[in-house]
């Protein structure tokens, strides 16, 4: 039987029908699953979203801190900003270099020039000058030859200066005169960052310190210059037990560690050679003379200006603008008690903090007087905490200055003179003489100028406020 061709092609388009309608009705099927479950995802996600951003906002509103209290500037700050506004206006005339600064160090190049043969007879000159209120006279001749006797007199004797915190060695020559020697601990040219009274003691610190208190006419640093000791030699066979036993060999260097507070065998100090290298026998320092004896025993005195030396810890003066009436009114603070002397003695602190300023000291805690002396000046001892840093000005050691506003007549008068660039390149021609020659780098000279023009800034601050009562002619 034959078969119908329209029935084929009937049968034909059917079976291709069922199959497209098969793929299509899946394809629907499909899509409407994917669009419910897409419907159901975003419903999810929006609903996870309000709750995150809830509790986002709740918890800003727990953890955001309530507005701070505007800070209050306390008195240090507020000062030095009035300082540093001043010396940006300063007169021209402390630019100026004054024709009276030239005879001023012909006289003190004069002083510190060998005029004898050196003696070890001259250390008694050093106790014949020394007076309550100075330790070397103006002019001061034979200043020169005593400081090359200091300088060489053979040592009879070496110990421990056990006193104080850092390594210092008390020496008794063949006359039985003592000096205090400090060694070395760091390079010319090594600058220390921090606070204005960190790190070791600079022996070249304290003999630059020496020569400006002559040429700011502050005569009350003890006589110091600048040494070599051969320690083998000079040291070692004059040490005392107790100093012996902290002697070691590094190498070729001799070293020692001494007995101190801070004295450790893990930080001893070493010889060098002449020329200034490792492992040779000669330690470099400074050699300070002792006091003369008719005037000790000495008395300290607490520094009203005392620093707490903990980081971010101030003390009262730091705060409180008005902290110098408060101390004068202090009943209890045995510096001021009497009313004419606590006068003399606050112009002494005054004194001894631009002379601090000037030399980067911000380690005063403490000041002597000689005790059998009520009268006596505060002397300017232990300046080793000096010429550490050339490029930071530590102006909160000019607090007695700022707090106080006065100024002894006979010192803001120094001060002029050495104006216009006089003072770092007078320091210098004075340190010339030095076997240890040069002891600061030219920085330090920079930075005493640049110093000295805070303290006129200070000054003319003050004369802002009182014209009458902030030169005094107290001597």
């Amino acid at each position: 039987m034959k078969e119908c061709p329209l029935i084929n092609l009937i049968m034909k388009f059917r079976r291709k029908y069922t199959i497209t309608s098969a793929v299509v009705f899946a394809l629907i099927f499909l899509s409407a699953n994917i669009y419910f479950v897409q419907i159901l995802f975003e419903e999810k996600q929006v609903h996870t979203f309000k709750n995150v951003r809830t509790e986002v906002t709740n918890s800003s509103k727990e953890r955001t801190p309530k507005p701070k209290k505007p800070l209050v500037k306390h008195g240090t700050i507020i000062a030095i900003e009035k300082i540093k506004y001043k010396l940006s206006q300063l007169s021209s005339r402390y630019y100026r270099r004054k024709s009276s600064s030239y005879s001023l160090i012909k006289q003190l190049q004069d002083d510190l020039n060998e005029t004898v043969p050196i003696s070890i007879n001259l250390l008694q000159t050093a106790d014949e000058w020394a007076t309550p209120n100075q330790l070397v006279p103006n002019p001061a001749p034979v200043l020169g030859s005593l400081l090359r006797t200091l300088c060489t007199s053979q040592i009879r004797k070496a110990e421990n200066a056990r006193k104080g915190t850092q390594l210092k060695l008390l020496l008794t020559f063949d006359s039985g005169w003592q000096g205090v020697f400090k060694p070395q601990w760091y390079e010319r040219n090594e600058v220390l960052w921090g606070p204005s009274y960190g790190g070791k003691d600079r022996h070249n610190g304290e003999v630059a310190s020496f020569h400006l208190s002559l040429l700011l006419g502050l005569p009350r640093v003890p006589i110091t210059v600048g040494r070599r000791l051969h320690l083998p030699l000079e040291i070692l066979p004059v040490a005392d037990q107790a100093l012996h036993n902290t002697f070691s060999l590094n190498g070729s260097s001799t070293c020692l560690h001494g007995v101190c507070l801070y004295c450790t065998p893990k930080e001893p100090v070493c010889g060098k050679t002449l020329d200034g290298k490792n492992g040779g026998p000669y330690l470099e320092g400074a050699l300070s003379l002792w006091l003369p004896s008719k005037l000790l025993p000495l008395k300290r005195h607490r520094s009203p200006w005392q620093r707490t030396y903990k980081p971010g810890r101030a003390a009262k003066w730091e705060v409180d603008k008005d902290y110098c009436v408060k101390i004068m009114q202090d009943q209890e603070n045995q510096i001021f008690r009497e009313k004419l002397l606590a006068r003399s003695r606050l112009l002494d602190l005054i004194d001894a903090a631009i002379f601090d300023f000037l030399i980067g000291n911000g380690d005063r805690h403490h000041h002597e007087t000689f005790q059998p002396f009520p009268n006596s000046t505060v002397l300017l001892i232990d300046n080793g905490k000096s010429f550490g840093n050339p490029y930071d000005d530590h102006l909160d050691i000019l607090a007695p200055l700022y707090q106080c506003c006065i100024i002894r007549r006979k010192t803001w008068e120094r001060l002029q003179i050495l104006s216009g660039g006089v003072l770092g390149e007078a320091l210098e021609i004075l340190l010339r003489p030095s076997h240890l020659s040069p002891l600061l780098t030219p920085p330090h000279y920079v930075a005493l100028n640049r110093r000295l023009l805070h303290v006129y800034a200070t000054v003319e601050n003050c004369l802002d406020k009182d014209q009458t009562n902030v030169i005094l002619d107290l001597i």
